[in-house]
């Protein structure tokens, strides 16, 4: 409370870009499905640390999927909960951006770049992505933080948490070797003849990392021995490719950025004003490195957004580097543009590879499954891969889920297939009793209900028709199985079951009655049936086709004011034409047929 508002000023400032930068990423993270890859990555990272380190792939550091694995056991399996790990972990990068520039004196460029670094389009992307890259994407700005806070006064105390960070960069994502080279440049420029003092942090940092080193050295020999050649276009398209990758939707506007930012650079480097050294290594770091990259890439593969994840770093400092030499109401604007910036959408496609949206549909299979369905899959879908599956039935099926591969007599079966292309036998004996139902996601990976009635003999009328049971709904439409309760203008949503055992005649109505203890009506519902499965089948019972189940609905309002005390839920069948009330087994005296008892509540 003792500072004044100027200096709490700057705090404000930096709080309020974290949090719009937080708050930009959470429509994506909801509604941007997982990759194949990031559900691999939290597959590897489940279990004991043993386990994970037994588990990681040969080709990949261990770090991440230890980091996440603690994340998961802190916080659970739920993709949303784990996005939050790199989102916060990217946040830390951006006040280290934030920072470092404090650091060269620019304090004007400060902010700009923690808003840079936030809103370009890859940074965005990696921030929400569940796979190694946003602790790098944090620990790089620290480092050369800390590099400058060592070289401007070397002591152990300051290589320390050098050695520590670099190391810790190494073990969380393998290509930050790459980084490493352009911190050496970058120190060869700003410091140059101090540059051997690498040797301290250097002598660190080695015995930490050799063990991965020794192990991931034939995976580097095989990179600067030369890998498979991947074709790239010419130079100038590769290099705007590249550029929009980093950019994202709005690269268009990170261009323009960019060249006033680095035109304002080499002004000041041509009169020889500012912070040579370091706007000559910003320049280099943004123009020259993708092109090493590019030239490299036979040998490293990494000419890529993904791989070469550090030089959007550089575009970032570079662009606030520049636009802090505009006047302070060009900072001014520049800064809202870049706050807009963060805002950006990220682009359907280009960063995410396209994928099933699996665990969406069995966040909506959890909501539909009751206790006794089981889960049949068509031998001939591939839907998902081993590990997503495993990932999803943990987070939305914790008490497991049954597995058949065949119907047998189960009431409710959901089947897996690829629409169109079902295995006959078995779609057959799925169908045979039972009635399609609800359904969610695509024709490659399409989850149908198919259900039994309630009563599989069921109540035949005198015209043929067949009443197999009825079924209580809740708010959401699933069936409820417990005890009903009523009160005053309470809706009451019920299922019927109809089949006919022989053509139907003509067209019949059905009433359904919801009576009081004294044989009072309190709410009906009369017309012809109100069919809802099969899709499309026909309302009029004189289209009906034996051997199918039509399934209806029916929708009871009670009354204003109720008794305490239990109710009786009825049908009839009869023509519309005269109201005269079909016969069948178990009817009352007055031709209806007793179906539930409700309880009513009043105030």
């Amino acid at each position: 409370m003792s500072r004044t508002p100027a200096r709490l000023l700057p705090l404000l400032l930096v709080v309020l870009a974290l949090l719009l930068i937080a708050a930009s990423r959470v429509e994506p993270m909801r509604s941007v499905p997982p990759e194949a890859d990031e559900m691999n990555n939290l597959y590897f990272s489940l279990g004991s640390p043993a386990e994970i380190l037994a588990r990681t792939p040969y080709d990949w550091v261990p770090g991440g999927f230890l980091i996440m694995g603690g994340w998961s056991a802190l916080v659970g399996l739920h993709p949303f909960v784990l996005r939050w790990l790199p989102l916060l972990t990217f946040l830390i990068g951006c006040a280290f951006v934030y920072r470092l520039l404090g650091r060269w004196r620019r304090r004007a460029a400060a902010l700009l770049g923690m808003l840079a670094y936030g809103g370009l389009g890859l940074h965005v992307f990696l921030s929400i992505y569940m796979r190694g890259y946003a602790y790098p994407l944090a620990l790089l700005p620290c480092a050369f933080w800390l590099t400058a806070r060592y070289f401007d006064h070397p002591s152990w105390r300051r290589a320390l948490p050098l050695a520590l960070v670099m190391v810790a960069m190494f073990y969380t994502q393998l290509t930050s070797a790459v980084a490493f080279a352009m911190l050496g440049l970058f120190t060869l420029f700003v410091y140059r003849a101090r540059v051997w003092r690498w040797w301290l942090p250097g002598v660190m940092a080695l015995p930490l990392a050799l063990p991965e080193i020794l192990r991931q050295r034939d995976i580097l020999a095989g990179r600067l021995q030369g890998i498979p050649a991947r074709d790239l276009p010419p130079l100038g398209q590769a290099l705007a490719d590249l550029f929009v990758n980093y950019a994202g939707s709005a690269f268009a506007v990170w261009a323009i950025l960019l060249l006033v930012a680095a035109g304002g650079v080499v002004v000041t480097l041509v009169r020889g004003r500012g912070a040579s050294a370091i706007s000559l290594s910003l320049l280099v770091w943004v123009f020259g490195a993708p092109v090493a990259m590019y030239v490299l890439n036979d040998n490293l593969g990494f000419f890529s957004g993904r791989y070469s994840w550090w030089i959007a770093l550089g575009i970032a400092l570079l662009i606030a580097w520049g636009l802090a030499l505009l006047p302070r109401l060009g900072q001014m604007g520049a800064g809202l543009l870049l706050a807009a910036l963060v805002l950006a959408p990220l682009p359907p496609t280009g960063y995410y590879m396209p994928t099933l949206p699996l665990l969406e549909n069995f966040r909506w299979l959890a909501g539909q499954w009751r206790a006794g369905d089981v889960l049949v899959r068509d031998p001939g879908v591939d839907c998902g891969t081993p590990e997503t599956w495993e990932i999803a039935l943990r987070v939305f099926f914790p008490n497991g889920v049954v597995f058949d591969s065949a119907a047998r007599d189960h009431a409710r079966i959901w089947y897996l297939a690829r629409d169109g292309a079902e295995d006959p036998m078995l779609r057959a004996s799925i169908r045979a009793g039972r009635a399609a139902g609800r359904f969610v996601g695509p024709p490659d990976c399409l989850f149908r209900l198919y259900e039994a009635p309630p009563d599989a003999a069921g109540v035949r009328f005198e015209n043929g028709m067949r009443f197999h049971g009825m079924q209580v709904l809740d708010e959401r439409g699933l069936v409820w199985n417990a005890p009903v309760v009523r009160r005053e203008r309470d809706s009451l949503r019920v299922r019927l079951w109809w089949s006919a055992d022989a053509p139907i005649d003509r067209d019949y109505s059905v009433g359904v009655f919801l009576s009081g203890s004294d044989g009072a009506v309190l709410a009906q519902t009369d017309s012809s049936p109100q069919v809802i499965l099969p899709e499309g089948a026909p309302q009029e019972t004189s289209r009906w086709q034996p051997g199918t189940f039509y399934v209806e609905e029916r929708v009871l309002t009670t009354p204003d004011a109720l008794s305490m005390g239990a109710a009786r839920l009825a049908l009839a069948v009869y023509g519309w034409w005269d109201g005269v009330r079909l016969g069948a087994p178990g009817l009352d005296e007055t031709g209806l047929l007793p179906l539930a008892e409700i309880a009513l509540a009043a105030w």
